[in-house]
């Protein structure tokens, strides 16, 4: 596979930002990915020695999986917007390698926002990396959520927006007073957004994880592949703001002060 992936590569360089001028061989290191059998691996692609990478590029194992062509969708669709592109790890190509599905987008430089993130055991002390942290996020969802949101009908919002929420929320809480108060939560959204409900695409796993800070600290949002096409507006931000606060790691006791 790394040789047919190679020799695309070397084909379609102009298109995929690869120098022309003095061409060394391509590298390929393997940087993650489902360890088993089944699912994704990544490769970061370097240019001869490089330290750089200039690439990256995610292979299914499986010959059928449509994952990584929801993805690249959402990102093409994400990309046409010159409010949102700068965010994205451009270019993107989707193409197939030996019958296998693969994404080949522009490699991040940079730090991932979680390394950047505070270690003492009380928020407090974290107060100044935490304010970064949401102006990072901010500045993708705040743009992102204004871009991309359209109107669909009601029961159409209750069936791609509200409704997925609850049954998420089911499978993991058998409480029937707390998915009540969840379910009595969706109902007013549904009655604030009126008759014609307003919606978003999502990241769907919007995390410190997934945030690159650049030199310059611009942002770049990476791994769209459980991006969805409508969810709630500012979900992601939601989301992002609950599991950064659990990746703090602080006491439970002081963990949603």
């Amino acid at each position: 596979m790394l040789t047919e992936l190679s020799r695309y590569l070397d084909e379609n360089r102009s298109e995929l930002g690869l120098p022309e001028v003095n061409r060394v061989e391509l590298c390929f290191f393997k940087a993650g990915g489902n360890p088993w059998n089944e699912g994704r691996i990544n490769f970061l692609v370097f240019n001869g020695g490089e330290k750089d990478p200039l690439l990256f590029i995610k292979v299914m194992r499986e010959e059928r999986y449509d994952s990584l062509d929801r993805e690249y969708r959402i990102m093409e669709m994400m990309a046409a917007h010159n409010e949102i592109a700068p965010f994205l790890p451009l270019p993107i190509k989707h193409v197939a390698i030996s019958g296998h599905s693969a994404i080949i987008q522009g490699a991040c430089h940079g730090t991932r926002l979680l390394t950047l993130m505070g270690t003492h055991r009380t928020l407090f002390f974290q107060k100044e990396g935490i304010e970064k942290a949401f102006h990072h996020a901010l500045t993708f969802a705040a743009p992102f959520n204004k871009v991309m949101k359209h109107h669909i009908g009601t029961e159409e919002f209750r069936k791609t927006a509200t409704g997925p929420i609850a049954s998420f929320y089911e499978t993991f809480e058998e409480s029937n007073p707390k998915n009540e108060k969840l379910s009595s939560i969706l109902e007013e959204v549904e009655k604030e957004m009126g008759e014609s409900p307003v919606v978003v695409p999502a990241h769907g796993d919007y995390s410190a994880t997934n945030i690159f800070v650049n030199p310059d600290n611009r942002i770049t949002v990476i791994d769209w592949e459980t991006a969805i096409e409508e969810s709630l507006p500012f979900l992601d931000l939601f989301y992002f703001m609950s599991k950064y606060i659990h990746n703090l790691k602080v006491r439970p006791k002081d963990r949603w002060r």
